[in-house]
């Protein structure tokens, strides 16, 4: 038995399942379950406190002014996360109760070499969420207490996404290990990036998850460089956020018991797919003008273009001809507007130009 499966075991009895329901996921014997839980009584103990901690959020100095992304009044997007402990999902029910979106366990710590890690349900969930029209994003639970592990755990989990892809939401990193959040928060920091660093390299929306009372001790700075999914059942959370998890005891039309509930602002589903992230192609961009000023034109028109193009900061021959460096100027604007570098400043182009 892995260390991994030990710990999922562990949480899955904290969490209220019995002997018989833990071992029919894990695949052990009902008394190997109970010899395991047996033999455990400290780790559990330590666990059970590290979850009561996470789960109780103080405001201390570094968070206690709320810096929320949320804006007031915005659009609320509802959904959930499931995992193999939620069971059988009737997915077309989940839709019909409204849920905008869900986050779908793929596995647990390192699933290229220990296989059997991959959530027996994920296929399924993912097959019968996209057949129910429910967006889906996936989510993987981390043990990595290093950078190189973090990346080991990394690979396996897109090798996981490569098989499923397009994936419509945001896929996620679950970090919240009693044993890594007694890391520093640049050890935590370090450990976040090697495993998201893979995930983007891949061509994913990474994203990271956890309690606010684990995030809150990683430097500000260096969660502002993920999108961020935080989990207080209390409140709303006082750190940045982009999602928010904020029951663990929610009900929901199509799951049996308890599930996780989240909301955002953002409509992750569009944005992923705009930037032609999780296996989609990014729309080609649009061209602003068809006709117009182009290489090789020599006019008066073009020298005053050049002109407006020499005050924005460009350096360009002060004379009438357009040219190559006109050519990079003009595809260079067209670029930052996220129009098609067509290389045509035409009438819409002149508009932009003298905002």
């Amino acid at each position: 038995m892995t260390n991994e499966l030990k710990q999922e075991l562990l949480k899955a009895h904290i969490y209220g399942h019995t002997n018989e329901q833990i071992a029919a996921v894990t695949g052990l014997t009902a008394e190997e379950v109970a010899q395991t839980l047996a033999d455990s009584a400290g780790e559990l103990a330590e666990k059970r406190a590290h979850i009561s901690t996470m789960t109780t959020t103080p405001l201390g100095a570094e968070n206690a002014l709320s810096t929320v992304k949320a804006a007031v009044g915005g659009k609320v997007y509802y959904g959930l996360d499931v995992s193999v402990w939620n069971g059988r999902v009737d997915w077309k029910a989940v839709k019909a109760a409204g849920k905008s979106f869900a986050f779908i366990r793929s596995g647990y710590g390192n699933v290229a070499a220990y296989p059997r890690q991959v959530d027996s349900r994920f296929a399924k969930n993912v097959r019968n969420a996209r057949a129910a029209g429910v967006p889906f994003g996936v989510y993987h639970y981390c043990y990595a207490l290093t950078p190189g592990a973090a990346r080991a755990e990394a690979r396996g989990f897109v090798a996981q996404l490569d098989k499923i892809k397009p994936i419509p939401h945001l896929v996620l990193l679950d970090i919240e290990e009693a044993s890594q959040h007694r890391l520093s928060g640049t050890a935590k920091a370090a450990i976040i990036d090697a495993f998201l660093e893979i995930v983007k390299s891949a061509g994913y929306w990474g994203a990271v998850y956890s309690y606010e009372a684990f995030l809150s001790t990683i430097p500000a700075a260096d969660r502002g460089r993920w999108t961020n999914w935080v989990a207080n059942i209390t409140r709303a959370p006082a750190i940045a956020y982009d999602g928010w998890q904020y029951s663990f005891t929610g009900r929901v039309s199509g799951i049996s018991g308890d599930v996780d509930l989240d909301q955002t602002t953002t409509d992750f589903a569009a944005k992923i797919k705009a930037a032609g992230k999780n296996g989609y192609t990014k729309p080609a961009a649009k061209a602003l003008d068809s006709e117009g000023f182009k290489r090789g034109d020599k006019s008066l028109g073009v020298y005053y273009l050049k002109r407006r193009l020499i005050a924005l900061g460009y350096k360009l021959n002060d004379d009438k001809g357009f040219g190559a460096g006109t050519e990079k100027a003009v595809n260079s604007l067209l670029r930052k507007w996220g129009y098609k570098e067509n290389g045509i400043a035409g009438e819409k182009f002149a508009k932009f130009v003298m905002r």
